[in-house]
């Protein structure tokens, strides 16, 4: 889940990996995040360790749509990335 906390911030938060999808013990997840209209070139590329799960993303762009997608590792890998999703910046700083 992911929303928007004001013109210029995002606060991306996820639940656990459901057991049966993970691929060995988590030690953390990796979040990526780009402007939507440029999906080639990642902006933010963060590493959240366990027992965390949430972020905040701060100096965005206002009224931007940003697409995000996570992934959870493990000493062995990274697993697979999340269905991407897409939250927006409020249009100004009230």
């Amino acid at each position: 889940m992911a929303s928007n906390t004001s013109s210029t911030s995002l606060q991306v938060n996820w639940g656990e990996v459901p057991f049966p999808d993970q691929l060995g013990i988590i030690r953390g997840y990796r979040v990526l995040m780009w402007r939507s209209n440029q999906s080639s070139n990642i902006l933010r590329n963060a590493t959240v360790l366990l027992p965390l799960r949430a972020i905040s993303f701060s100096r965005l762009e206002m009224y931007t749509n940003y697409t995000i997608q996570l992934l959870a590792f493990t000493v062995k890998g990274e697993g697979n990335k999340s269905e991407p999703i897409v939250v927006i910046t409020d249009e100004d700083g009230k």
